[in-house]
């Protein structure tokens, strides 16, 4: 059995639905999840505010993200797309498809990592 010990706790916006979480730069990159709720968002760390956001498409439920060099890829949950958005200013710059559900994504330096929900 294995314990844990809370450091420190954050304010978040509670109607946020989390569903992929990145901190890089100094900044917490967050993609929120629901359909017609879903976004992109560049999130202040100590003070929970929203410094950046961009919503997605209504018909996808946003899940997993990460950033890769400049871009940041987000997963959507049973729509089998991929967007890609410009890290800085989340300017939409393609979409890729992919087989199953996308859930997590994360990368190793060299290679895209995700889940689909799956053992």
């Amino acid at each position: 059995m294995y314990g844990y010990t809370v450091q420190h706790v954050y304010p978040h916006d509670p109607d946020a639905f989390t569903q992929g979480l990145q901190f890089l730069d100094g900044v917490l990159f967050e993609g929120t999840g629901l359909n017609g709720r879903s976004s992109i968002r560049r999130v202040a760390l100590d003070t929970g505010k929203v410094l950046q956001k961009r919503d997605v498409p209504e018909q996808y439920f946003g899940e997993g993200i990460t950033v890769w060099q400049q871009e940041l890829f987000e997963l959507t949950w049973q729509s089998g797309v991929a967007f890609v958005y410009d890290k800085t200013t989340f300017e939409p710059k393609r979409s890729v498809k992919y087989a199953g559900e996308g859930w997590g994504l994360t990368s190793d330096g060299s290679h895209f990592i995700m889940s689909d929900g799956s053992n």
